[in-house]
């Protein structure tokens, strides 16, 4: 019986394993994978400055240093797709297993990292040169308009692009009501600790230059009309 049990056992984690599908491709097949791939789940596991400094098209930041917000972001990750990612050099294997260990079916890793990306000449995006904003600018923006609603968020935050639609639609619903004004929280980073905003996406709500809502992360459409519809200057 003993038997029966640790052979069935082993059946089973065999069949786990296999299920589980981890592989690291050079950068040639990385690129056709994600060409065939469309709103591919692609990570880059640097800091924010490497980040800023050069990545790939529609790659999303995920610190693998900052364990917190790592985690955070690829909780929301659909775990029956693939996952691509890529580091320096080598350094995307502790992530590759973190991945395995939580339940991510495929996991694709760019062999050699970005290193090997642009020696192979393959094209990477860098964030554009921003000019810090400052308190006085800030100030000027928010009361230039009698309702105005900022947006902190990034173009690799995860939260931030599952919002998109959410703020799209005020946008078009509110037209010539509210001013909808965003604000790169990657790169203002100075801004946002003067503002104590913490997180992204941060939505602050002002009405006539002072503020009258603020909240951080997913904010139900409907919870976001409730509090404009209550702030429309007529």
């Amino acid at each position: 019986m003993k038997n029966l049990a640790g052979i069935l056992l082993l059946c089973f984690l065999l069949l786990f394993s296999g299920a589980i599908q981890a592989q690291s491709i050079n950068s040639d097949q990385f690129e056709k994978a994600l060409q065939q791939h469309t709103n591919a789940q692609l990570f880059d596991l640097r800091t924010a400055a490497e980040y800023n400094s050069g990545h790939l098209a529609h790659a999303m930041l995920a610190d693998m240093n900052d364990k917190a917000a790592f985690t955070e972001k690829l909780s929301t990750l659909d775990k029956t797709k693939p996952v691509y990612i890529y580091a320096a050099g080598s350094q995307s294997h502790a992530t590759t297993q973190w991945l395995r260990a939580n339940g991510f079916s495929t996991i694709i890793e760019l062999e050699g990292g970005i290193d090997a990306w642009k020696t192979a000449g393959k094209p990477v995006e860098k964030t554009q040169s921003f000019h810090p904003i400052s308190e006085k600018e800030y100030l000027q923006m928010i009361s230039a308009q009698p309702l105005v609603l900022v947006d902190f968020g990034a173009s690799w935050c995860v939260p931030c692009r599952q919002m998109q639609p959410v703020i799209d639609a005020l946008s078009e619903k509110y037209e010539g009501v509210l001013t909808i004004t965003f604000i790169d929280g990657g790169t203002q980073t100075l801004l946002m600790q003067d503002v104590q905003v913490n997180d992204m996406p941060g939505y602050i709500l002002y009405r006539g230059g002072k503020e009258v809502w603020r909240k951080v992360g997913i904010v139900a459409k409907e919870e976001m009309e409730g509090i404009i519809e209550k702030n429309i200057v007529h």
